[in-house]
């Protein structure tokens, strides 16, 4: 995604139609189509980004990210640095397009963590409960370690 921004700059696209295809990086990383869309999560595509555009933003998000490894590998810490990014872009005062890039990543993050690669809802009460994992703790159950240790059935 890094390389997509970079490349739109290098041709002299200027910075929204860069961003743009930064952003498209990231959404090709989170649902490919030679995965059938089953992709990751988008972080690293992000900060990719992030590097080049807005550095303190790089070094917020994975300021976070560590934090959030090193306390119980909790994503919501994670989550927390991408929500304050459009907010540290705008009163870092970066262009416009910068803030949008920030507020699109952030979106992307946590629709890819709802869809959760279309892994099927359960049904009743337990379907809010798992959507509400899965956006603060980019999982459906609450234990990491079995989440992390699972087989395919």
């Amino acid at each position: 995604a890094g390389f997509a921004y970079w490349m739109g700059m290098r041709l002299e696209l200027g910075l929204g139609v860069s961003l743009a295809a930064g952003v498209a990086a990231i959404i090709g990383h989170d649902w490919p189509l030679y995965l059938r869309f089953h992709g990751g999560r988008g972080l690293g595509a992000s900060l990719g980004v992030l590097l080049l555009v807005f550095p303190l933003g790089f070094l917020w998000v994975l300021f976070m990210t560590a934090m959030g490894y090193l306390f119980g590998k909790n994503a919501a810490i994670t989550l927390s640095g991408l929500v304050t990014l459009p907010a540290w872009a705008h009163f870092t005062r970066q262009p416009r397009e910068v803030v949008w890039a920030t507020v699109a990543m952030l979106v992307l993050t946590v629709i890819k963590r709802l869809e959760a690669n279309r892994e099927p809802l359960p049904p009743g009460r337990e379907r809010w409960e798992v959507l509400a994992r899965r956006v603060l703790l980019d999982r459906d159950i609450q234990d990491w370690e079995s989440w992390a240790h699972r087989r395919p059935e």
